[in-house]
């Protein structure tokens, strides 16, 4: 493997290569790889995410490395990194501490993983009560508080750990003789901050690209995206105190046939009916995923009502969402302020479908042959805002070594970075002020090409 980026040499990096390579490799179904650990600052065991027999022992000795590290040198511990590539991250979010243990360079961002596990608590019991409780017994067992919960805080960790599970879909679709999907699309929301000094792009090396959350959208025209936003808007008016409305498509089809994880629900639109209510990507992602992990009650019953506390929202305090299906291809969320809103957001939902049994949400087509272009194997762009990830190859992996790739770039000045594999083929990361391009080429293409 070799590795060339401009402004900045790139030797030596081509022997550790074959070994970072190794360690994606490992870690390609990141799920399996990642411990998540929650622990109440006295050491009670909260929340354990594990695939380990030994998950057990492992968050018990996480708990006295902290107390060891703190009573005797008077310090706190922050990460362990093995020889072996293993890293364990120990993080405190008052009560609570949150150790992850992954692996590097298998494009886990431990920063988002950590503040969506403390948001999705936050979010079940309020950060008000989440204080409370510690600041009357600090030994309290926040476990049993939060029992029957547990699935919820999964859900969203396997989300996050799978924000683009291209390889997996692709291969079974692959088995299943029928065409791959031609593109990905995301709402995202990026912790990377960019600065320009003259004409270069600078990035803050105390974030990476990966910090940022990725929500599954449905691609169609703007008209019709536009269209269904004014049918919700209108009947929004039979529940004035909803303030946010999310529409989802839902494939069940694709899901039962091929069993592909995160990909058969998708975000349609965002309403917010409040002019002064906004609601952030990350808590989105938080309804994404309680949709998801709400799907075996949902197709037994009419409609889903529960709180809902949105920490960026408001972390002392709940919405009410009503949760529904409108058909076997729409989900509706509404969220509002009133707990006695049941009937109303019903109402609406009546209505919502009424009228949008007559618009017919055809998603729109994208796809890399369009470029003429069939080296490309696939095409990763990021902005603020958005992720899209195109793909031409159904027997091509989407090589790990593009997380790598971002890493890499957004930690030095780099603008561009090529990378050869001699499995993955030739790699290419190109950053501007505004967004960042990742392209995955075939194997027998060169840079010179």
């Amino acid at each position: 493997m070799s590795a060339s980026g401009d402004d900045s040499s790139i030797d030596g990096l081509s022997n550790g290569f074959d070994t970072m390579r190794l360690q994606c490799r490992i870690s390609s179904g990141v799920s399996d790889e990642v411990d998540v650990f929650v622990m109440s600052e006295s050491g009670k065991p909260v929340y354990c995410y594990s695939r380990r027999e030994d998950s057990i022992t492992l968050m018990g000795v996480c708990v006295a490395l902290i107390h060891v590290v703190d009573s005797v040198h008077s310090d706190t511990v922050r990460h362990i990194q093995t020889t072996s590539g293993l890293r364990i991250t120990f993080s405190h979010k008052p009560p609570l501490i949150i150790c992850l243990v992954f692996r590097v360079n298998s494009g886990v961002d431990s920063s988002i993983l950590v503040n969506q596990v403390n948001a999705q608590i936050v979010s079940i019991l309020t950060a008000k009560t989440l204080k409370s409780v510690f600041e009357q017994r600090q030994t309290f067992d926040l476990k049993r508080l939060l029992s029957g919960s547990e699935k919820l805080i999964d859900t969203l960790i396997d989300v996050i750990l799978n924000p683009i599970d291209a390889n997996k879909c692709d291969q079974q679709m692959a088995k299943s003789h029928k065409k791959a999907n031609q593109v990905n699309a995301y709402l995202t929301s990026s912790t990377t901050t960019f600065r320009t000094i003259g004409t270069q792009s600078v990035v803050n090396n105390r974030n990476h690209i990966s910090g940022r959350v990725y929500i599954p959208i449905r691609l169609m025209s703007t008209s019709l995206r536009e269209s269904v936003y004014n049918i919700i808007t209108s009947c929004a008016s039979s529940a004035p105190n909803v303030v946010f409305s999310l529409l989802f498509s839902v494939d069940k089809k694709f899901k039962d046939e091929n069993n592909c994880n995160n990909n058969e629900i998708q975000l349609i639109l965002v309403c917010n009916h409040n002019s002064k209510a906004r609601i952030n990507a990350l808590d989105i992602q938080l309804i994404y995923s309680l949709v998801i992990a709400s799907e075996s009650q949902l197709s037994s019953v009419e409609s889903f009502w529960l709180p809902i506390c949105l920490p960026r929202f408001d972390s002392n305090n709940f919405l009410h969402t009503h949760i529904s299906y409108l058909s076997d291809e729409y989900c509706l969320a509404l969220l509002t302020t009133d707990r006695e809103d049941f009937h109303k957001c019903q109402l609406m939902k009546d209505s919502v479908i009424d009228r949008l049994a007559k618009v017919h949400l055809q998603p729109s087509r994208s796809s890399l042959a369009d470029l003429a272009l069939p080296q490309i194997q696939y095409l990763w762009y990021q902005s603020v805002r958005q992720s899209v990830l195109w793909r031409q190859s159904t027997v091509a992996d989407f090589s790990p070594l593009n997380h790598y790739i971002t890493n890499r770039m957004l930690k030095s000045n780099l603008k561009t970075f090529w990378l050869r594999s001699e499995t993955d083929g030739l790699l290419l990361g190109w950053h501007l002020t505004t967004f960042q391009l990742y392209v995955q080429f075939d194997v027998t293409i060169t840079q010179l090409q």
